[in-house]
């Protein structure tokens, strides 16, 4: 049986705003290996007036009624045999291949199961199933999920260094790569 109590927070600060609030040190110790940094460099869309369409609105309204129901299940988490060898694979694999090498994700790494687990319980909680039993698509769903998060979750901490322009540099390689230009203006 799985039992957890947890606290979820969802909160929108910037790489930048990271850098210069968290001394070097503190990246990738207890409180940064906890959360799941997801990172975006440019919005999916414009919305240059933000207003609720009758879709919108309707999704709302079913937003409340399913968190409704999510608030009332009550109990441990079981699982399926099929989940459980889709875990067993997922934890040796995890081992032997870690998503990220630099020392700074050290703890997220160490922790990467437990957020797989509750990603996976999330997952089966949003179906609207009441038998608290998690199944192998749980788990694969949150591992698909996961591995989305984690394919940019390294560029939240970029420019954080030791160094004082740690963050020039960053700003200046970044500046190159994604430069149209065939060449580069040298200026003295």
């Amino acid at each position: 049986e799985i039992i957890g109590v947890w606290v979820n927070l969802i909160g929108g600060t910037t790489p930048d705003l990271i850098r210069s609030s968290l001394p070097y040190e503190s990246i990738g110790g207890g409180l940064t290996s906890r959360i799941l940094f997801i990172y975006e460099e440019k919005p999916a869309k414009l919305v240059t007036m933000p207003t609720a369409t009758e879709r919108e609105l309707q999704l709302y309204e079913f937003l409340i009624h399913d968190l409704e129901k999510i608030s009332m299940l009550s109990g441990s988490f079981r699982w399926t045999e099929g989940f459980m060898n889709y875990w067993d694979s997922w934890c040796r694999e995890d081992r032997a291949n870690p998503p990220f090498l630099d020392s700074k994700f050290d703890g997220y790494n160490g922790r990467r199961r437990v957020h797989l687990m509750k990603l996976a319980m999330i997952i089966n909680a949003s179906y609207g199933r009441r038998d608290l039993i998690l199944c192998e698509d749980d788990l694969k769903e949150a591992s698909e999920t996961l591995l989305e998060a984690e394919q940019k979750m390294a560029l939240t901490f970029k420019g954080v260094g030791k160094s004082d322009i740690a963050d020039l540099i960053f700003k200046s390689v970044m500046y190159i790569k994604t430069s149209v230009a065939g060449e580069m203006p040298y200026h003295v």
